[in-house]
């Protein structure tokens, strides 16, 4: 079985801190449609495989409409094969979540829904620059629910350089009954608006907001019977996201559409990151790579190291093992002995991280793959 992404590039406008491949050039869709259906055509490696799951994130997906919406169903139908009740999500803003909108996604086959709100507090909102404002994204989430989207994910950033902490979007979320949370630190990718305004020194990131931020989210989740699986991601009732659980316990998937990455075996493929060179290059019968690789066997340790303890499944040492040759092996448990011991745990064959590891998973990740 694969996993499927679909990677739609627009959105109504740049968030300061993001640094995702997307056009602001709405009327471009059609076209978009158009060649990522073409796209999908020419993938033959891949055709009649068993999907496992479908994700359309962006950008903002919900921006195409239901005549593109029911092209690309159609076109993977004919492609694959996708059994009844995968997981099948899709990325929205709640300012393009109204009534109508819902409907229409309730009616094809998307039966999951991730909310990018990233904080329900109005002037957070408006620094990083977002199109919805708090009413809104509270707003879309009860109307998301009245139609029948309980599983449901919200995205929130925190360590925003703001006096407000996150406790006052996790009390939202908490009388909001989400079920799901991705929940991410705010970090500062080169070439975004952020970057540009700390360069100049008209922003302030605070280390020691985001510490706190995080020690508020670890204590108001755990009380509130929320389990912490991945290191961004939180759940009830055991509602893990299927399809970003398969990258994490090293399944493949295949992407299609600009900037979207691709994970068949050892080999790597990632999309061209400029629409118009996409359109051209399908158009053309050609699969439009920016990059494509086979990996050697270095490379998928370190892969497997990282992937493996960013979630509660974790790494399965017997299977590192049996995976790579000898040396691999070795070298782990030497540099495993260096880690601090609070920040992981070992049962038998199974190391997963601590809370606290998983606060400092970039360090424990620096210390166990090979450079």
């Amino acid at each position: 079985m694969i996993g499927l992404y679909i990677h739609v590039p627009f959105c109504k406008k740049a968030c300061i801190y993001c640094d995702f491949h997307f056009s602001t050039k709405l009327n471009q869709t059609e076209q978009f449609t158009n060649a990522l259906c073409q796209e999908i055509h020419l993938q033959e490696r891949v055709h009649k495989e068993t999907l496992s799951s479908i994700y359309f994130g962006g950008g903002t997906p919900t921006l195409l409409d239901s005549t593109q919406f029911q092209a690309i169903f159609t076109t993977l139908q004919n492609y694959f094969h996708i059994p009844p009740n995968i997981e099948i999500t899709i990325e929205a803003n709640p300012d393009d979540l109204t009534p109508q909108k819902l409907n229409l996604l309730k009616q094809l086959p998307f039966n999951r829904l991730s909310i990018g709100v990233q904080s329900f507090n109005q002037r957070e909102l408006a620094w990083m620059n977002r199109s919805h404002t708090a009413k809104q994204a509270e707003y879309s989430i009860k109307k998301a629910q009245d139609i029948g989207f309980f599983n449901l994910n919200i995205d929130l950033i925190y360590g925003l350089p703001s006096v407000e902490s996150i406790q006052q979007s996790l009390e939202k979320t908490l009388a909001l009954n989400i079920s799901h949370l991705s929940i991410y630190q705010l970090t500062v990718e080169p070439k975004t608006k952020l970057a540009f305004e700390i360069e100049n020194a008209r922003v302030t990131i605070d280390e020691k907001k985001a510490l706190d931020d995080h020690q508020i989210i670890m204590q108001t989740l755990t009380q509130n019977n929320y389990e912490h699986y991945e290191v961004s991601n939180f759940c009830r009732d055991k509602k893990y996201a299927v399809h970003n659980s398969n990258y994490w316990k090293g399944f493949d998937y295949i992407g299609f559409g600009p900037s979207a990455h691709s994970k068949i075996g050892a080999l790597r493929m990632c999309n061209i990151s400029n629409n118009q060179r996409y359109y051209k290059g399908v158009s053309a019968q050609t699969l439009a790579f920016q990059t494509q690789e086979k990996l050697d066997e270095q490379a998928r340790y370190n892969e497997f190291i990282i992937t493996r303890l960013r979630a509660k499944w974790g790494l399965d040492v017997l299977d590192l093992k049996h995976t790579f040759a000898p040396h691999f092996y070795q070298y782990f448990n030497q540099a495993l002995l260096s880690l601090n011991p609070l920040w992981y745990s070992r049962e038998d064959q199974l190391i997963t991280l601590t809370e606290q590891g998983m606060l400092f998973s970039n360090r424990v990740y620096l210390a166990l793959i090979m450079a």
